[in-house]
């Protein structure tokens, strides 16, 4: 189903809004599986202020640093689970993201160009260790902003998930035949 592509939408909406099967069964989760599955990703997760001492066309930063990470000689390699990014500011928001490894970056929103701060969020699951995707992030972001954007960053954390230990787990059918 993709709302973005008007594919599948018709039949996922007959499928929710219809007879739920939710609750009747218990679905045996192998958590081995699901964690070696994570471990295979660097996971990245950053928010950074941006400064722009003159007019800066925020759309196209964000489609810089993208395609900065994407190219990155180490990055091009990787088995791309999601590169997302947003810049947000007064004037609006701009996204862009990409899912699939060798897709071209999707982008939505305009900002336009503007002086000013921005907040720029990193989202990133990549097939790389996560200090080699650290490295990448911040080169990209550092060429993007080159000498006209400052950058402070707010967090930034690149990591492999721990295994998982859900915190809510049902244990019993809840829905009566």
């Amino acid at each position: 189903m993709s709302a973005l592509k008007d594919q599948g939408v018709v039949e996922w909406l007959d499928i929710v809004s219809g007879i739920a099967n939710g609750g009747h069964k218990i679905i045996d989760v192998d958590y081995d599986t699901y964690a070696k599955g994570e471990a295979e990703l660097g996971w990245l997760n950053a928010s950074i202020s941006l400064v722009a001492r003159e007019a800066t066309g925020w759309d196209a930063f964000a489609r810089s640093v993208i395609g900065l990470i994407h190219c990155d000689p180490a990055g091009s390699r990787a088995e791309i689970g999601h590169l997302k990014l947003l810049i947000s500011n007064p004037s609006g928001q701009v996204v862009v993201n990409v899912t699939l490894t060798g897709e071209m970056p999707d982008t939505r929103g305009n900002i336009g160009t503007l002086a000013g701060t921005a907040l720029l969020i990193v989202n990133v699951r990549v097939g790389m260790e996560p200090q080699e995707l650290k490295s990448i992030v911040e080169r990209s972001i550092t060429a993007a902003a080159g000498r006209g954007i400052e950058i402070s960053e707010l967090s930034l954390n690149s990591f492999r998930p721990a295994y998982p230990r859900p915190t809510y787990r049902m244990d019993r059918v809840v829905v009566q035949p």
